[in-house]
């Protein structure tokens, strides 16, 4: 195929990929309240970034899309309660856009375990799934 498998073999996966990208939005200082609205916009992005990878009509298309996320999460401050957890879950978005676009789809699946993870530290429940 032109550009890559079609994406509804991969859409849950993809779907996946961005919701995590999506975990680091939002949010700076250190209070209980930043860190909420922290958390909050965190979930936020990962349903809009949800929406957007399932629109995509390929692979390409899907890992460029995750990119664009991928840059706005990569602007942020995260509260400082949150920094470590953060850096570690931007570079494994880091790492998993790589694999995506080389279509190393097993091993950039691998990766959403430990995403995961730095997703349910940060508090970002809806974006661990």
């Amino acid at each position: 195929m032109i550009g890559g498998p079609k994406l509804p073999a991969v859409r849950r996966e993809f779907a996946s990929i961005v919701l995590l990208g999506a975990l680091a939005l939002a949010g700076c200082g250190s209070s209980s309240s930043n860190s909420a609205a922290f958390v909050t916009q965190l979930d936020s992005l990962c349903i809009q970034g949800n929406a957007a990878v399932r629109h995509a009509h390929s692979i390409p298309a899907a890992a460029d899309t995750f990119a664009g996320y991928l840059d706005k999460v990569r602007a942020l401050t995260p509260p400082d309660r949150l920094k470590t957890p953060f850096s570690q879950f931007t570079s494994l978005l880091g790492q998993r856009l790589a694999l995506l676009r080389q279509n190393k789809l097993v091993a950039a699946k691998r990766l959403h375990q430990p995403i995961s993870v730095l997703a349910t530290q940060m508090g970002a429940a809806a974006c661990a799934k």
